[in-house]
């Protein structure tokens, strides 16, 4: 009896062993809550003044326009073309959705956006925080301390956090994270409680959120696994189909993926493929690891280290040295615990689709890819400091001036960094200096002097572009040609580039169609009307619902007095395109001087007026309509109701012939003088001739 009391007081300590510790109870040097509190406020602030500049910061000329500025359906809050489209390869609805909040409460101010990024940014570093102090069963404080500072401030994370349209990282990292913490919580891990349904549901929605955001949280199920070897749990039968659900919505996003990436070509052409693209892989991933330990040479882009004949060079094949060295560290790792397994298994599974075994996208590396990565490597390095002064107490001061010492460096690095991201100008010239071969940086530089109207510099960097990298896309020439074309109105050379755009491969590019189209225009301009038709019939052969096209042959048709034919084509363009504003004036326009339908020409005249409310054209043009129709008392009327409002030549002209049709001679002498003196071409013979009646 006696015996089975002693068993059963035994059971009851068993029980009491059990709970798990709080935090201040498993440190090595206790911390009060206050202390708690100081320690979470300073990892954030300190992460919060790396990143302030970014917040300043304009949109740049590197998907933002895609993404934002040109984008309509940010414009309204409509669920079914947010959840329902592709956007620029990418398949993010809820990412897009956050866009068209910030655009209904803030418009296109930048800082609303950049404000945005920092403050997911600063919640997802709490919530790394979280996570590995529950992932350590809320102990061992100074793992997740340290894991959480170096996540928020490391350079690395300036990609993802001052791009605004990287939004997608910090976006799906934040319900990726939150995934993660409810996983944890559904098991009890530093809560007491476990299996409850409402968690496992949490982290299925969280989950769902998490791909709504980005592709690359397909990998979560993955990691749930790696979560459950952690922790002991012994991956079974149940565990696996517990990740059924999981694993079902991965395949699903992991196949809409891949079908975005079809709509914008972004799989590499066919010499990064094959068994070079395993030296690729390796190498990408050997980037990854050194950039985490020396963020140094940090670029917007890092192309791939191509030989100028486009070749892999020789050195990249000892890349392959790097699988068998991390199966020796990862063995040997072995012997301190499961914490450095988990930390690099964390990292290979987060990073695996991004390396360059797949080639997507013409970068062998993008430091936006670290932003979850890292969280392995970070705690890694923690676990290494918690280990290092639990043998060596006698370095536990040096280490902790070592660490403040990196985060301070850190800190200082990411702070300059953000400031390179300032303005397309400052990103774009930050590329070309750390990769002067790379056409794009140069391409870009040229776009920021087209937009601010620069064009000569414009052309001088559109050729750099073309002399830096030989097997450079047709990008450049299209642009160096649109310039030449439109504002230097150098037709011939623009003629030139537009031809060797034409010589490109692949004829189906939408560069390559861009080209047969301003070939169009180029001939138009010049006079060759033949020529001009010629490429616009190439144009709709390759892509017969081009409005633009058919609006632009219509030009040219009514130029050569084909007026059916031009009429057809304006109709063909406002059929595609019913908002198209320029194809109803112009269709009027033919209705009007060249086949006599005014009826016609003032219907298209007022479609012009509905879309564009200030187009003082269309309104005029009503005008000319009814006094060609015979109807001068409308049409002095309409032509009286614009004068109320704006002085216009034209229609002080139309009015007086419209008076002079109604023989209020006076009149319309009084409004031909007016439009003589507003610039419109008035003969003194037909004010004589007024005058004199």
């Amino acid at each position: 009896m006696a015996r089975k009391n002693k068993n059963h007081r035994h059971k009851k300590v068993d029980k009491k062993e059990e709970k798990l510790p709080t935090a201040a109870a498993t440190l090595q040097v206790p911390v009060s809550l206050k202390n708690f509190r100081i320690l979470i406020i300073s990892i954030l602030g300190i992460t919060a003044l790396a990143f302030y500049p970014s917040i300043s910061n304009e949109f740049i000329f590197w998907d933002d326009p895609e993404y934002i500025l040109n984008n309509p359906h940010i414009k309204e809050i409509n669920l079914k073309n947010l959840f329902g489209e592709f956007y620029f390869g990418n398949y993010h609805p809820l990412t897009m959705l956050s866009y068209s909040l910030e655009y209904a409460a803030f418009e296109f101010n930048p800082k609303a956006f950049h404000f945005n990024n920092v403050l997911l940014h600063l919640l997802n570093t709490f919530l790394v925080f979280v996570f590995i102090y529950y992932l350590l069963g809320r102990r061992r404080i100074e793992v997740a301390a340290i894991t959480a500072v170096l996540f928020g401030i490391h350079p690395m994370h300036v990609e993802s956090v001052s791009w605004v349209s990287e939004r997608k990282d910090v976006l799906f990292t934040f319900f990726f994270l939150l995934s993660l913490i409810w996983y944890l919580k559904y098991w009890g891990q530093g809560t007491g409680s476990k299996g409850l349904k409402k968690d496992y549901l949490l982290v299925f929605v969280f989950f769902l959120c998490s791909l709504f955001s980005k592709a690359p949280a397909v990998v979560l199920p993955v990691v749930l696994l790696l979560i459950d070897y952690f922790l002991g749990r012994k991956i079974d039968r149940k565990a696996v189909l517990e990740k059924v659900p999981f694993f079902a919505l991965s395949i699903v996003f992991g196949i809409v993926a891949i079908e975005a990436q079809k709509t914008e070509a972004a799989i590499n052409p066919d010499y990064y493929k094959g068994a070079k693209s395993i030296f690729w892989g390796c190498y990408s991933l050997f980037l990854y690891l050194y950039k985490a330990v020396l963020p140094i040479n940090l670029s917007g882009v890092h192309p791939y280290p191509v030989t100028e004949d486009r070749e892999m060079p020789t050195y990249l094949y000892s890349s392959i040295l790097i699988i068998p060295a991390i199966i020796f560290l990862i063995r040997k790792s072995l012997r301190f615990g499961k914490e450095i397994l988990f930390g690099f298994a964390f990292f290979l599974i987060t990073i695996f689709l991004v390396l360059k075994f797949i080639p997507v996208g013409d970068a062998i590396m993008a430091e936006r890819y670290t932003y979850i990565p890292y969280i392995g490597l970070f705690f890694i390095v923690g676990t290494g400091y918690e280990k290092l002064i639990q043998k060596l107490d006698k370095f536990r001061k040096p280490a902790i001036f070592g660490v403040v010492g990196v985060v301070l460096l850190l800190s200082f690095f990411t702070w300059n960094r953000t400031q390179v991201w300032q303005t397309t100008f400052s990103f774009w010239t930050d590329v070309a200096n750390k990769k002067p071969n790379y056409w794009r940086a140069w391409n870009n530089i040229g776009q920021h002097y087209y937009q601010i109207g620069d064009y000569q510099k414009a052309v001088e960097n559109y050729t750099k572009a073309m002399e830096v990298d030989k097997w450079c896309p047709p990008v450049p020439y299209m642009w160096r040609g649109v310039v030449y074309l439109e504002h230097l109105k150098e037709v011939d050379k623009a003629i030139s580039d537009f031809q060797k755009v034409l010589t490109f491969p692949n004829p189906a590019d939408p560069t390559q169609i861009d080209g047969r189209q301003n070939l169009g225009l180029a001939y138009y301009r010049k006079g060759d009307y033949d020529n001009a038709i010629k490429y616009y019939n190439e144009v709709l052969q390759r892509q017969p619902n081009r409005a633009k096209a058919y609006y632009l042959r219509g030009l040219v048709y009514g130029a050569k007095g084909e007026n059916k034919n031009a009429v057809n084509d304006y109709s063909a363009a406002i059929q595609l395109q019913p908002n198209y504003e320029q194809a109803y004036l112009n269709r009027g326009a033919l209705y009007t001087d060249k086949i006599a339908k005014y009826d016609l020409a003032v219907a298209d005249f007022k479609n012009a007026l509905r879309l564009n409310p200030n187009n003082i054209d269309a309104a005029v043009n009503i005008g000319l309509a009814l006094y060609k129709k015979g109807d001068y008392n409308e049409a002095v009327q309409q032509l009286s109701s614009i004068l109320s409002q704006t002085q216009n030549g034209r229609a002080y002209y139309f009015r007086a012939l419209a008076y002079a049709a109604k023989n209020d001679f006076q009149s319309a002498l009084k409004d031909g003088q007016k439009a003589k003196e507003l610039g419109v071409g008035v003969s003194d013979a037909q004010l004589q001739q007024w005058g004199n009646k």
